[in-house]
């Protein structure tokens, strides 16, 4: 088996200590020199480290064509290839037809040994992960335009000017800050003074941000979640019950549904896995 793995994060200022950990608890044989980390947002596959990593594995697949030798590519998490379901399905396309098995930690049916008479069910597992992830992009799509579409037009209904220019903090200077507010250390006044930014500012960077590093409140949305999808509450009464704006409430929403699917994804490939080896 010949070994390679990927790691990422958003920023600079964040680690990849953890992902480095979990990857070499799982292979402590692998070789430094095979294990590719970039510190870039997600949203983009034209990341250096990446492309350099595929690059070899094209040659390396070629050298290996015909043999019994596999090659393997370790992530910690599936959103480290990407955060865009459109751009995760290509790139898991083009793992399985370079031969190549993707192996991801969160998800046990992507770790099982592989040899010439079981390589079908890495094969199975990557395909359902495929097709998933290609209903879930074009939901994804059509919910983007449809925000997109809804937000320019009540923006211009309001008189909204696009392009005004942002004040920008950088990433590793909000990070501490945020924390101290989230945990309840200083006032959001406190916050957005050490900041540099007018309360009403502060509130639109701290969303921004949470966005950028995928950050949110999984109980405050969990609290609300069955009663706002069955018409219990409006979104304005749930963001009243978790003291969020109509925007921070869309993006809560959003990422937790990304989650429970993601949860689903992981239910449905350990039983079709399991149905197989029944059969």
């Amino acid at each position: 088996m010949i070994t390679y793995a990927y790691e990422r994060v958003s920023s600079k200022d964040q680690n990849l200590d953890r992902q480095d950990a979990a990857i070499k608890q799982f292979r402590p044989d692998i070789k430094e020199d095979n294990i590719f980390k970039d510190k870039i947002t997600g949203k983009t596959f034209e990341r250096e480290n990446y492309q350099k990593m595929k690059i070899i594995l094209e040659h390396i697949t070629k050298a290996y064509e015909g043999t019994e030798e596999f090659i393997e590519v370790i992530v910690e998490e599936l959103d480290r290839l990407g955060r865009d379901y459109e751009g995760v399905k290509e790139e898991l396309r083009w793992f399985k037809e370079h031969g190549i098995v993707v192996r991801i930690l969160e998800i046990p049916t992507t770790l099982t040994d592989v040899n010439k008479d079981n390589k079908w069910v890495t094969d199975m597992v990557t395909q359902i992960l495929i097709e998933v992830y290609a209903s879930v992009a074009q939901q994804e799509l059509e919910k983007r335009a449809k925000r997109q579409r809804e937000g320019i037009e009540q923006a211009l209904e309001k008189g909204v000017r696009f392009g005004r220019k942002k004040i920008e903090v950088e990433n590793n200077i909000i990070k501490p800050i945020y924390d101290k507010w989230k945990a309840g250390e200083i006032t959001s006044k406190r916050a957005g003074e050490e900041l540099g930014l007018k309360t009403s500012t502060f509130y639109r960077r701290m969303e921004e941000y949470e966005q950028v590093n995928g950050i949110y409140d999984r109980a405050k949305v969990e609290s609300v979640y069955d009663l706002y999808k069955s018409g219990a509450l409006d979104d304005k009464e749930a963001c009243k019950i978790m003291e969020i704006s109509i925007r921070q409430f869309e993006y809560y929403i959003r990422r937790y549904e990304e989650d429970l699917t993601q949860e689903t994804l992981m239910m449905n490939i350990t039983e079709s896995v399991m149905v197989s080896r029944q059969s």
